[in-house]
């Protein structure tokens, strides 16, 4: 969007999304975060989100039953870069790349300190990894999810014994299975850095987090970790280190 001095980001925002959005933005709910912002009159970069009202609403009757007051809501790019921050205090991971798995699609964030450098949806889900699972091996979708989220994935199993299948032999099956889709989440990820090293003057990404479904699936962190030799960590219960 381009800023006009005479007025705020929030104006000149508004006025971009008029231009590109066919709707009626008072039906959406609306926030932003800035990735390279001045004071000038020229072009500057922000992350914008779009929601509808009522799927807001349903999020927030959702929190309702289940006890739960909200005093406020914070779109995906931010509560990342919360987490992350709050997290790697007094740590020296000052580059992070997040990416939050969801069923037919993954969210990438890559921070900076407090700052949001990228934010970029990919065309990875979990459905690609439970469906390679369910046709590899003839079974119905339902158990391929059952059989990853129960063995996850594990790279260092050794070879079981003749007529006995342990538990690190199926985990060992599902990624050799799965291998190739995995393959396709790397690609996607040097892209992110890439782009990270040439938007933060060469500096590379020193640690890389996991959210959402695949972040419960033991061993795809090591896997990762392992490709692209990058320290890499599954949060699987971002909550856990704010319950007392």
């Amino acid at each position: 969007y381009t800023k006009n001095k005479s007025s705020e980001n929030e104006a000149s925002i508004l006025k971009a999304l008029h231009d590109r959005v066919d709707d009626d933005l008072s039906q959406y709910v609306i926030d932003y975060i800035p990735v390279r912002a001045s004071d000038k009159e020229e072009d500057q970069v922000a992350i914008v989100a779009l929601v509808k009202n009522e799927i807001v609403f349903q999020y927030l009757e959702l929190f309702r039953m289940a006890g739960l007051h909200v005093d406020a809501l914070e779109i995906r790019p931010s509560a990342i870069n919360r987490y992350v921050y709050m997290s790697l205090a007094n740590k020296e991971f000052n580059n992070v790349l997040s990416i939050n798995f969801g069923v037919n699609n993954s969210f990438m964030t890559i921070t900076s300190g407090r700052r949001t450098l990228f934010d970029s949806k990919i065309d990875f889900g979990t459905s690609l990894i439970i469906q390679e699972i369910a046709t590899a091996l003839e079974i119905p979708e339902d158990q391929s999810l059952q059989l990853v989220t129960q063995h996850g994935f594990d790279n260092s199993a050794t070879e079981a014994k003749p007529k006995l299948v342990y538990p690190e032999q199926i985990s060992k099956t599902l990624l050799d299975i799965t291998k190739p889709i995995l393959n396709g989440l790397i690609e996607e990820i040097n892209r992110a850095l890439l782009f990270s090293a040439s938007e933060n003057r060469g500096k590379s990404i020193n640690q890389i987090y996991f959210f959402g479904v695949m972040a419960a699936w033991a061993g795809i962190d090591h896997y990762i970790q392992e490709k692209l030799s990058i320290p890499t960590r599954s949060i699987s219960m971002p909550l856990e280190p704010f319950v007392d």
